[in-house]
């Protein structure tokens, strides 16, 4: 945070100034743009969304980034520019007619330095995108960012005087605090709310005492924090808590778990390497079949993190995040999408190369990989069966809320036109905007008090062997959705 903090005293605020974005050909950085429909572009008759995505990965400095793509941030920023797709078809007919509407799709690079550059260098027209150029003061939502480092950062540059910020994947309890965030929203959960499911399964099972494994990051140290909370209220006793580092000695991890061995329950707060890890240690101490493991959501369904593992992780429980009902159209879409197709991305071709292992001629993979992608795009080069990040769910949700409440704000502030009226656009009414999508209800409620979501519902996945593989068709373990009432966890 001290980092953050640095950056922000060194940033001059632009968020209320006025100024003339320059001509597009002076920024030189990628990103994804839906321009605004052409058939009129004045002033006050269009509107941005601005989505941040950590599409690479963090590079050595806090403003560069690596070479290699991350898939579900490239998944998320498709679900972003989806959605502004079909939703801006929906909203001109009603509370934001006449009013065009594009999107913006930024690289954080995981990187809270980095994000808050493009912010400002955006809302100060230091560096122009789209042609003809965005105006600034169109931009009224933020859609992400990503990690909870970044929307703490730039929540925290934004106060009170800039576009909403709708984060589909921020989970901290942190940012529930309306008085330090008075801007931030959510359409996920916070880590509180998993972690009362995650006791709701333990109470489920009967067990009053359990064991608790954590990394040493402030994000699952604040989980943690959140877990014994909500045991201390169910009246679930933590008789020990495990801080396990990157490169501690996961042996004697099992060593102190084998301490209590009678005690089955074990709640593993770690992300997917260290998971790994420690499976992999449990089988090399002949200690399989002892614990049942409790994983969150960075567990979930995952068969990755269980591969070559299954014995070790058989009879585990864990959190998947619920959000088929606003998924199922995205995932066709994005099953159909090929470089061809998709020219809002510029970065659709490198994910496209990494996930196929393939290049093109003078573009990504070239002196990588030894196969030509395949220009047609063919059933061998398919992104059917890609598993999907759960939060494109959230992000889809998101924007709907965010045009919603947009249009709802503009109705209430603005008289019956085809356009964005002064009083909208020069007064900059973030706190109207701000509270319309609060207020909204659709399609997501939100507390008024936390901006949280009022309602995340969990599926309970439970890693299990079958024997006559009627359900593993893949093999002889495999996540099956828990059939026991209630099979889903709503908080």
């Amino acid at each position: 945070m001290e980092t953050a903090w640095l950056l922000l005293t060194l940033l001059p605020v632009a968020l209320g100034q006025d100024c003339t974005p320059p001509t597009p050909s002076l920024s030189a950085a990628q990103y994804a743009l839906i321009q605004s429909h052409h058939a009129d572009t004045t002033f006050g008759r269009y509107i941005y969304l601005t989505g941040l995505f950590p599409i690479h990965r963090a590079g050595e400095d806090p403003y560069s980034c690596r070479d290699d793509i991350d898939p579900w941030a490239i998944q998320n920023l498709e679900a972003f520019l989806w959605a502004v797709r079909t939703y801006r078809d929906r909203y001109p007919d009603n509370i934001l007619r006449g009013v065009q509407i594009g999107a913006l799709g930024l690289d954080t690079c995981s990187s809270s330095f980095k994000m808050l550059q493009q912010v400002e260098n955006l809302r100060g027209c230091v560096v122009g995108y789209g042609n003809p150029a965005i105006h600034p003061k169109s931009l009224l939502t933020f859609i992400g960012p990503t990690t909870n480092q970044e929307a703490i950062a730039l929540s925290e540059y934004i106060k009170d005087n800039g576009p909403t910020v709708v984060s589909a994947s921020a989970t901290m309890d942190d940012l529930s605090n309306k008085t330090r965030f008075p801007l931030f929203l959510r359409t996920i959960g916070s880590e509180g709310v998993q972690m009362e499911g995650i006791v709701q399964i333990v109470k489920q099972r009967g067990w009053e005492v359990i064991q608790v494994l954590y990394a040493g990051d402030r994000q699952t140290r604040a989980g943690r924090e959140a877990l014994k909370n909500a045991a201390n209220t169910a009246g679930v006793c933590l008789v020990q808590e495990v801080e396990i580092s990157r490169d501690g000695d996961m042996d004697g991890v099992v060593m102190r778990l084998l301490d209590h061995d009678m005690t089955r329950g074990v709640v593993v707060l770690l992300q997917k390497p260290l998971i790994r890890q420690l499976l992999a240690a449990v089988r090399r101490n002949n200690a399989q079949g002892i614990f049942t493991w409790i994983g969150t959501t960075k567990w979930a369904d995952d068969p990755d993190v269980v591969s070559g593992l299954e014995d070790v992780a058989e009879g585990a429980v864990t959190l998947s995040l619920d959000t088929t009902e606003h998924t199922s159209d995205f995932v066709d879409a994005f099953y159909r999408t090929t470089p061809r197709a998709d020219s809002d991305n510029p970065w659709f071709r490198e994910y496209w190369s990494e996930t196929f292992q393939c290049y093109f001629v003078g573009g990504p993979g070239e002196n990588i990989y030894n196969t030509l992608c395949d220009p047609e795009y063919s059933t061998s080069q398919t992104l059917r069966g890609t598993r999907i990040d759960p939060s494109v769910g959230y992000t889809v949700q998101a924007v709907d809320a965010a045009l919603n409440g947009i249009g709802e704000a503009r109705r209430k502030v603005c008289e019956i036109s085809n356009s964005l009226c002064d009083d909208f656009l020069v007064n900059q009414e973030w706190q109207a905007i701000h509270t319309a999508i609060l207020e909204a209800g659709n399609p997501v409620q939100f507390n008024n008090n936390t901006g949280d979501p009022i309602s995340t519902i969990f599926l309970i996945q439970n890693y299990k062997r079958d024997n006559r593989r009627l359900l593993c068709p893949n093999g002889d373990h495999c996540y099956q959705t828990v059939r026991l009432e209630p099979h889903s966890i709503n908080i």
